[in-house]
């Protein structure tokens, strides 16, 4: 994060208020680096969900408001698509960063119908890195846009997800909260 150009460090451990705020993350264990570059990178990497914790992990999208509805739903345009999210107050326009939490984001092999989710992108699955326990994260590709699924292993196999496979990812619109959304 810069302040009139000049580099700022900030510490924090709440993880919201640093995917709003930094440019660049460098997480920390047992007094070492263990994972740093740009935000964007390091939130939406697998190898990191031991690092954030797996309720933390998720990664960091960058969105222009496109339209406000008047049902409270605004439009965002990202380069997979358009999402579509409550409670974004920012004007028509504007750019804003989305923190979309990992254990949010649904998979399919096929474009599914008939859901309540509002949004559903063309993704890549990148690589799959098991946890664990009976988890799994799934690194995608959305666009020029990194997006982070936390699965059960069993979901991997039923799925029969594999690096390069093509999938959809699911989102509720309610699932990326205000405090999840900055400038």
């Amino acid at each position: 994060m810069c302040i009139r150009d000049r580099p700022l460090l900030y510490v924090s451990h709440a993880v919201d208020e640093i995917t709003r705020l930094a440019d660049t993350l460098v997480l920390l264990k047992n007094g070492h680096i263990a994972a740093q570059g740009p935000l964007r990178d390091v939130m939406a990497d697998p190898a990191a969900v031991p690092l954030l914790g797996v309720r933390e992990a998720g990664a960091v999208i960058e969105a222009t408001v496109v339209s406000h509805a008047d049902d409270g739903l605004s439009q965002l345009a990202i380069s997979a698509g358009t999402l579509e999210l409550p409670g974004v107050q920012a004007a028509v326009g504007t750019r804003v960063r989305l923190r979309v939490m990992a254990q949010d984001v649904m998979l399919s092999r096929e474009r599914p119908s008939g859901l309540s989710a509002l949004n559903i992108l063309p993704v890549i699955v990148q690589s799959i890195r098991q946890g664990d326990g009976p988890g799994a994260a799934i690194a995608l590709t959305a666009g020029d846009d990194a997006l982070l699924a936390r699965v059960t292993s069993r979901a991997v196999a039923a799925l029969d997800l594999r690096e390069g496979a093509q999938i959809y990812a699911i989102l509720k619109a309610t699932t990326v909260a205000p405090s999840s959304i900055g400038r």
